[in-house]
């Protein structure tokens, strides 16, 4: 009994800190942000790897530094930080801090829209309608847009017209009945 309780105890601890940590990143207090959460990080706590990664790209707590960033991206990701995972697939994309590999991007980018990041799902989107890095595919663009934007297409109201002009009207169908079935899968397996 005392050892869950110690073992509860040490767990809130942990979370406070991270707390604590990202309150004093949101508030721009980056150094000590860097500080709160460099343990957290170090023990594998894949949300202040994330964070770490960020202050380091960034430069908050001190020089930008993407060799550090992208390896900080990278051992979130190692841990299912879906924010990591479009991070870490902008180091490959744009060869900063990682040189450029433009199909380990999109595989990242790939882990990460399949498990509904709106950021890599936008990425591949943008990716696809022009055939940056891979075959052009308006249909596969439309797809991972419509899943960014979780079917509002207002939001992009420029990509989304340029998509739907390169489809008929059965590509455009197809596409959006495939969407659907992903956002319905991914909303089943968050609800689980």
């Amino acid at each position: 009994m005392i050892l869950v309780m110690l073992s509860a105890n040490l767990q809130a601890a942990s979370y406070y800190t991270f707390e604590q940590g990202r309150n004093l990143y949101d508030g721009g207090a980056y150094e000590e942000a860097a500080k709160s959460i460099a343990s957290l990080a170090e023990e594998g706590d894949a949300r202040a790897q994330y964070y770490l990664g960020e202050l380091a790209l960034q430069g908050h707590a001190g020089t930008p530094d993407p060799v550090t960033a992208c390896d900080w991206f990278e051992r979130a990701a190692d841990n299912d930080h879906l924010k990591a995972f479009q991070a870490l697939g902008n180091c490959y994309l744009n060869g900063e801090g990682r040189e450029q590999n433009i199909d380990q991007a999109i595989y990242l980018y790939g882990m990460a829209a399949e498990r509904g990041q709106p950021e890599a799902q936008y990425q591949l989107a943008r990716m696809y309608a022009t055939g940056s890095g891979v075959p052009k595919n308006p249909e596969r663009a439309y797809i991972y847009l419509f899943l960014a934007l979780r079917g509002d297409l207002k939001q992009a109201p420029v990509l989304r017209d340029s998509l739907v002009a390169e489809l008929d009207e059965e590509q455009l169908q197809r596409a959006r009945k495939f969407a659907l079935k992903l956002l319905d899968k991914q909303s089943r397996s968050i609800s689980r």
